[in-house]
């Protein structure tokens, strides 16, 4: 059943102003009629003024006295209102549930004073309060949290009370010492330090604020308002001392300095040179006061550019960075004096010129045609290209090389980025060529991918791979596949005869010579003897340069420990050599088609002198023997593109020295 709301935004109004003014105003909040006024000191109660004391008003003097009119009875004391009993009854039981004490902890009796107070003042959250009455938590909850807007007053509250307002240490705000006498209040979950702030013009003493408290003799703010603006009369003049008091530092970054005055705007920031002052403490947000001298950088790269040579830097105390001041693009460059140096906000930008020093390529950009972006504090990516939108930048404006350039300083002044990545980029049909092992050719151009800017021929690639033992190859005139002379996919390594018992501790290692990955479906395994016959389907992939150990499976000293890419039993066996030559070959079909005819892709042989049994090759040809018996625990190893020998301590896996 759908149940009606306990509380509404009106009650939450009424509740929360209610609140307020009473933690503000004590009890002299409530209702005036509930306070009535004293009587004038003196006068009796109900006496018009004016008349004597024991005179009856209008009765002459000398005249006998009226008989006295009896007092009417006083009227009994009202009751109590049940309707607002019962109500303020269902804040207390709602305040006591246990999500509510959870979510609020010790707030609670702060909302069940707001509570109660709108069972008093408010018919209608009466009403609606009360439909709690005798509801269960879990039911009641969830309404008053919404309804009260609970989870926002407790979760944002900064404090419980003025135990958790401590002051913060005095600090000068210009010349103006400010101080705290104690803790402050906690309303509404927030402190309020005004009832307790000290505040001391130190001028008026004719002294100076330093740490939040008034010494010395008093100081001369020059301000950045005139250090920076010509046109003030109190502009200093090149060279001389200047000071200014309680300014902010707006970036503090790779070893460079720039401040501002509080209040912002034209001619409010300035470039500060470090000289020997340590900066590296300071951060966006922190006061400083500030001592040095002016200058406009004659001679330099940054001439020009108003700065502060400074001698001295007091940090004040910290605080939240300055805003950046919404500018206009079109100031520029004919009225970007008076934004030199100011921490700026620009909106709705598109890039012009992508780098509008052509072959020296500084890092800078145009927008709008009018002002540069410069990568001094940090650079954007990918870089910007002609056509590239920002919602807007926000950064302080540098002076260099003649030009008026912004300086973003992070991530967070670009906002609403959106480049052209393919803008300008085409993407031209190739050239036919070798790629990998395979002959490519191209009937179109490309296009451009607009989340990389890269070139994309995937749409009008023609490819043909070369067979296998084939390599493609630019005859001068054409391109063709032909029988690669050099690096091929061969037998590296054999272990026939391990230790003990042959049977699944067998193995055969494969290298891939060529310059591709190669996939091993459809190849497979023979065994030489007689004749050839399969002894295992290969599957799986040798990277380029790369050797793979199939058989086994079994793994141990008695076979030099193989690691397996393919584990399988080789079977049958293979042969052990003797008086009639032996062989393994690597095949290009599946080893079920294995047959006398079949030519190898490539065959070792092995055993006696003589190849008895005409075991053909990879040249489709009886073939040599390669290499003697290997004896039991050995391997026979390939060394080199065409020669064999009996390896002593077998390496598996290990092709290095086929590797040209």
């Amino acid at each position: 059943m759908r149940k009606p709301p306990i509380f509404s935004r009106l009650t939450l109004a009424a509740a929360l102003v209610a609140a307020l003014l009473i933690a503000a105003c004590g009890e002299d909040a409530k209702d005036p009629a509930q306070n009535p006024q004293p009587e004038p000191e003196g006068q009796p109660e109900g006496q018009p003024e004016g008349q004597p004391e024991g005179q009856p008003e209008g009765q002459p003097e000398g005249q006998p006295e009226p008989e006295p009119v009896p007092e009417p009875e006083p009227e009994p004391a009202a009751e109590p209102n049940p309707d607002i009993l019962a109500c303020q009854a269902v804040c207390t039981d709602v305040v006591a549930c246990p999500g509510i004490v959870a979510l609020c902890g010790d707030l609670t009796g702060q909302i069940e004073i707001a509570c109660q107070q709108a069972c008093v003042e408010n018919p209608e959250a009466r009403v609606q309060i009360q439909q709690a009455a005798g509801l269960p938590c879990a039911a009641v909850e969830p309404v008053a949290i919404e309804s009260f807007g609970l989870e926002e007053f407790c979760q944002g509250a900064v404090c419980r009370g003025s135990e958790d307002c401590a002051p913060p240490m005095p600090f000068c705000e210009g010349n103006v010492a400010v101080s705290y006498r104690g803790n402050g209040d906690c309303v509404g979950g927030q402190c309020d330090l005004a009832g307790v702030e000290a505040r001391v013009d130190c001028a008026e003493q004719g002294q100076g604020c330093a740490g939040g408290a008034c010494e010395g003799p008093m100081r001369i703010d020059d301000s950045i308002f005139a250090i920076q603006n010509e046109a003030n009369p109190a502009h200093p003049e090149v060279g001389a001392e200047v000071s200014v008091l309680g300014v902010v530092v707006t970036v503090r970054q790779n070893g460079l300095l720039w401040v501002q005055e509080p209040e912002g705007g034209p001619f409010s920031g300035i470039f500060v040179e470090e000289g020997d002052v340590d900066i590296s403490g300071l951060s966006p947000g922190d006061r400083v006061d500030l001592t040095g001298t002016y200058s406009e950088n004659e001679g330099r790269s940054l001439a020009g550019l108003s700065t502060i040579v400074a001698t001295s830097i007091t940090r004040l105390g910290g605080g939240a960075p300055l805003t950046p001041a919404r500018a206009n693009v079109a100031d520029f460059p004919a009225n970007g004096e008076q934004w030199e140096s100011v921490l700026i906000r620009l909106e709705g930008l598109e890039v012009t010129d992508a780098n509008p020093d052509g072959e020296d390529d500084f890092g800078e950009f145009v927008v709008d045609g009018l002002l540069r972006v410069n990568d001094l504090l940090f650079a954007i990516a990918p870089d910007p290209t002609v056509g590239a939108t920002f919602e807007a930048l926000s950064g302080v404006i540098n002076f260099s090389f003649g030009q008026f350039k912004l300086e973003p300083r992070n991530v967070g002044d670009v906002e609403g980025y959106v480049v052209d990545l393919c803008s300008g980029v085409t993407c031209p049909r190739p050239d036919p060529a070798c790629i990998g092992n395979d002959i490519v050719l191209f009937n179109g151009d490309g296009v451009c991918v607009a989340e990389t800017g890269q070139c994309d021929f995937s749409g009008v690639e023609l490819r043909e791979a070369c067979g296998v033992g084939q390599i493609c190859q630019d005859t001068g005139f054409d391109l063709e596949c032909v029988v690669d002379e050099g690096g091929r996919l061969v037998i590296s390594e054999v272990m026939y005869d391990p230790e003990g018992a042959d049977g699944e501790r067998e193995w055969v290692e494969l290298f891939n010579g060529t310059g591709e990955g190669i996939l091993l479906e459809g190849l497979s395994l023979g065994r030489g003897g007689a004749t050839y016959a399969g002894v295992l389907n290969l599957s799986g992939f040798i990277a380029s340069g790369g050797c793979i150990i199939v058989g086994g499976p079994i793994s141990d000293a008695t076979n030099s420990s193989p690691t397996y890419a393919l584990s399988a039993d080789l079977n049958p066996d293979l042969q052990n050599g003797g008086n009639e030559a032996d062989a393994v070959a690597l095949f290009p079909v599946p080893a079920n088609q294995i047959t006398a005819n079949v030519v190898p892709m490539d065959a070792v042989i092995y055993g006696s002198t003589n190849n008895n049994n005409n075991l053909i090759d990879e040249t489709g040809n009886p073939g040599n023997v390669d290499v003697g018996e290997s004896g039991s625990g050995n391997s026979i190893e390939r060394s080199g593109r065409t020669s064999w020998r009996v390896q002593q301590n077998p390496t598996p896996n290990d092709c290095d020295i086929l590797i040209p």
